[in-house]
């Protein structure tokens, strides 16, 4: 499942939608964002560096008791240490719902500047590239956060937003795949179009390659590669069997056998024993 946020907060911290207003020309319908949208974005703002604060003191807290279980660990605890550690995991148990508190705090005012949609993507091996822009239902929520007007020269004009929300994703492999060779009992690498080849008996798969996941502000998925920088906005790293070589574990019966083919696959697709 691929998830992928696009919000208005983006607007006012360059990440990951970076736009700049535009100097139209008198007459030009712009869109702006409304008093109250500023004001949620503020908010969000403030609620986002008291959940770091937080956050902060909670790591504090426990690394403080972590330190005194240490000594108590090899008897070394004081009275005093003992009191010190009971008052500590009371600081701890506030903190922590302090932490959560401000936590949903600030998601409540996230969820009311943004919109999200969830996707099941890649859905086929060929599958390589996804429009990750909103949908229509995405969009006119975001866009009932801006007004539009004609009279002010500046603002982002429609084509300015349009390009924001421009999104592809794109599954690329972290290194060249391997070059692919017909199936036979001597290699163990296949062409996907030699598979019914009567000489690839066996078990065919796909063996996983490292790979990325990108999402970038781009209109052209081949414009979306790890090495662009300031259009990759999403990158993680990611294992896709989809983007491997095709492998054979050879295995035949002949006239009178009874060959049997045993293995054991990983989760991510891999051979973990045969």
């Amino acid at each position: 499942m691929v998830k992928t946020g696009i919000g208005l907060v983006s607007l006012s911290t360059g990440v990951p939608i970076t736009l700049q207003q535009a100097q139209a020309a008198p007459g030009t319908r712009t869109y702006k964002c409304y008093d109250a949208t500023v004001q949620l974005l503020a908010d969000i703002k403030s609620a986002t560096a008291d959940l770091k604060a937080k956050t902060k003191r909670l790591t504090e807290a426990n690394d403080e008791v972590g330190r005194l279980e240490r000594l108590a660990g090899q008897n070394a605890m004081t009275k005093d240490a003992k009191k010190r550690l009971e008052e500590w995991n009371g600081k701890v148990r506030d903190f922590s719902k302090a932490v959560t508190a401000a936590q949903e705090s600030l998601d409540a005012l996230t969820d009311r500047v943004s919109a999200s949609e969830e996707l099941t993507w890649p859905r086929n091996v060929a599958d390589t590239a996804l429009n990750a822009a909103p949908n229509s239902e995405s969009k006119k929520k975001l866009g009932a956060l801006l007004a539009f007007t004609d009279q002010g020269p500046t603002g982002f004009t429609a084509s300015q937003l349009n390009e924001a929300t421009a999104l592809i994703g794109v599954l690329a492999p972290a290194t060249p795949a391997p070059v692919q060779s017909k199936c036979s009992p001597q290699s163990m690498d296949c062409e996907p179009q030699a598979l019914k080849d009567k000489k690839a008996e066996g078990l065919v798969y796909r063996s996983p390659v490292p790979s990325y996941l990108l999402i970038c502000q781009v209109s052209d998925a081949a414009a979306c590669t790890p090495d662009g920088a300031s259009s990759v906005i999403v990158s993680s790293g990611v294992l896709a069997p989809q983007l491997g070589p095709l492998r054979l574990l050879p295995m035949t019966n002949g006239a009178f056998q009874n060959n049997v083919l045993k293995v054991t696959f990983r989760e991510n697709g891999g051979v973990a024993e045969r």
